[in-house]
């Protein structure tokens, strides 16, 4: 985990194609496959997989069809799996970076369109209620002329730091590099 000077946390983040799974892995994703890992449904696509604090030790208790990947995602400090279908199986893996921010950020007219993704070609996954995953589009994008102004500001914050994903989550962190809402 890296900290901006805001101490904000931007974690590796690797995207794999569903293909690149197995049958019962598949599965156990669907399922939910442990109590120790916490999952969210990727739309239709896939799913967004998290080792939050996850050790060696806590490998050996997940399903077998399930050992490999954490594995790899532990010796590579991947904080979050996405598992996407739209990924190619013989594409290179990607690995980028995913940045969490208080939904503070947002204002509440913003948060309640995130929740019903009325933002159509940003997208936007419910993490629970009053946070999503929202993958970060270029500022260049023309995307961006249809977006308020509060989600473009954290966007961009995303997109200067390099990461990928945003999480916005209403534990995360404040910076005083973006404009904060009360609600």
């Amino acid at each position: 985990m890296m900290k901006t000077s805001e101490n904000l946390e931007i974690r590796n983040t690797k995207t794999i194609s569903k293909e690149e799974l197995t049958k019962a892995a598949l599965e156990d994703l669907q399922m939910g496959v442990s109590d120790l890992l916490v999952t969210y449904p990727k739309g239709e696509k896939g799913w967004y997989v998290y080792f939050t604090d996850f050790t060696e030790e806590d490998v050996k208790e997940l399903p077998k069809s399930f050992r490999k990947v954490a594995r790899e995602c532990l010796k590579n400090n991947t904080y979050m799996l996405v598992v996407d279908s739209d990924i190619n199986k013989n594409e290179s893996p990607k690995h980028e970076k995913m940045i969490t921010l208080s939904t503070g950020h947002v204002s509440e007219k913003t948060a309640a369109k995130l929740a019903y993704r009325s933002f159509e070609g940003l997208n936007v996954y419910q993490k629970r209620e009053n946070s999503w995953f929202i993958e970060t589009p270029t500022p260049d994008n023309a995307l961006y002329r249809r977006l308020p102004d509060d989600l473009i500001e954290v966007l961009k914050f995303a997109h200067r730091h390099e990461c990928a994903i945003v999480c916005l989550d209403q534990d995360g962190g404040l910076t005083n590099k973006l404009t904060e809402y009360d609600w």
